[in-house]
């Protein structure tokens, strides 16, 4: 998220910057989700090979 590495952002409103990190955090855990089903995925597939 660019947001965050804008000092800028740090001189706003520091609900901003929590809203920001709360929805970094979001799409970290949704990245880590989607990593880990296409590794079953694949893992799946290569047993039926």
């Amino acid at each position: 998220m660019a947001k965050l590495a804008d000092p800028a952002t740090y001189a706003g409103p520091a609900t901003v910057v929590t809203d920001l990190q709360r929805e970094k955090a979001r799409l970290e855990r949704e990245v880590a989700n989607a990593e880990q089903r296409w590794l079953n995925a694949q893992e799946a597939l290569e047993k039926a090979a």
